[in-house]
């Protein structure tokens, strides 16, 4: 078939318009079909280079979101690594939740603190007695997308083998006429399947750990949902629900469940089992 369809294409280039006229139709089709073809099978090969390309490039991308390991890695991680561990100054102030609404802890050490992670604009720490807090960037003099990077990396590899990592939720913003802004970061890393759709359900609580209710629905907790096909990557999302509640006294936000379906017909339901995934330095507790 392949030497019939490249001696066409040899008489092809012999053949004026003129003689093409000539022809009868069923041999003019057949010319046809072997320009087009050999067009097709062209193109494919370029697609091919194409496509090899792209995957490349997409896989770099990934990694580098990731945290994953590039050319500067060496020497940026030899820098995080130097501000990991850090003294803060006697006057920083750190919050007991992850948004700068929450008031600061009066009791934190402050000496030899590690930085542990990333979240809503601010960095987690933990002191040396395990207690968890949340700094502005500006405490950190070294503060870069490379550290921010570096400890997402680091979640998301000791989550290896989980279908969900869920980093943690904050408040995010809190205005009076346009409600509590709630935020959530997670990533999906279960290559066998995809997401269709996914719902958190969120309690709502003040500093000192009392319960809030929407003043205007009532209701204490929410319910966020994300629509999908979501497929795995090994980075983290960040979702936000812009009204979850109307109420200004709400600081801190306790994850109650996750409920996830898959576009297979599957599903899981995390209640008692959340802690399966949630980052292991997650505070999921209010008024500690």
């Amino acid at each position: 078939m392949k030497t019939t369809k490249l001696l066409f294409y040899a008489l092809l280039s012999m053949l004026t318009p003129h003689s093409l006229s000539g022809q009868t139709p069923l041999k003019v089709l057949k010319i046809r079909q072997v320009i087009l073809e050999e067009k097709i099978s062209t193109i494919e090969t370029q697609l091919f280079k194409y496509q090899k390309e792209l995957n490349s490039i997409i896989s770099q991308i990934e990694k580098i979101e990731a945290g994953g390991i590039d050319k500067h890695d060496n020497a940026e991680n030899n820098k995080t690594s130097q501000i990991l561990n850090l003294d803060l100054a006697d006057n920083t102030q750190v919050f007991k939740n992850p948004t700068s609404n929450s008031i600061p802890y009066k009791n934190f050490k402050k000496q030899n603190v590690e930085v542990i992670y990333y979240l809503n604009g601010l960095y987690a720490i933990k002191s040396e007695n395990g207690k968890i807090g949340y700094i502005e960037p500006t405490e950190i003099m070294d503060s870069s997308y490379e550290l921010i990077n570096s400890l997402n990396k680091k979640i998301i590899q000791s989550a290896e083998g989980q279908p969900i990592i869920i980093k943690g939720l904050a408040v995010k913003e809190t205005f009076p006429s346009s409600g509590v802004e709630l935020s959530i970061e997670w990533a999906f890393l279960d290559t066998t399947r995809t997401i269709q759709d996914i719902f958190f359900t969120v309690g709502s609580y003040d500093d000192n750990g009392d319960l809030q209710r929407c003043n205007h629905s009532g209701r204490s907790s929410f319910t966020g949902k994300i629509s999908g096909p979501i497929r795995a990557r090994k980075r983290f999302l960040n979702s936000n629900w812009n009204t979850a509640w109307f109420n200004e006294n709400i600081t801190c936000l306790k994850l109650l469940k996750v409920k996830v379906f898959y576009t297979d017909g599957s599903r899981m339901d995390y209640k008692n089992e959340l802690s399966e995934i949630m980052n292991a330095d997650f505070v999921n507790s209010c008024g500690n």
